[in-house]
């Protein structure tokens, strides 16, 4: 298993597990999303979306990974303050 495949799973883990409910559906693939983005930033140590998509482990073309974060980023129903900030909180609290 690769490095990146590794970090990424343990990156949506620890989202899903700080998750208030069990996640499903729309849910359960914007983490799979955030949790993705998540590991390119910290793979390709950069914020750029094609440095953050090569890092990203997806059987998908880079391009089409950058694509999936610019919509992502871009979604007006995706909410941080409500959806995402408090499984963030809990993770980075001791």
């Amino acid at each position: 298993m690769s490095d990146n495949l590794r970090r990424y799973r343990a990156i949506r883990n620890a989202l899903t597990q700080a998750y208030p409910a069990q996640p499903t559906g729309n849910v359960a693939r914007h983490l799979q999303t955030l949790a993705a983005l998540i590991r390119g930033i910290v793979g390709s140590k950069s914020t750029p979306r094609p440095p953050i998509a090569t890092k990203v482990p997806a059987g998908t073309k880079p391009e089409s990974r950058v694509k999936r974060c610019a919509r992502w980023i871009d979604n007006a129903r995706i909410v941080e303050e409500m959806s995402f900030v408090p499984s963030a909180e809990r993770l980075l609290t001791p």
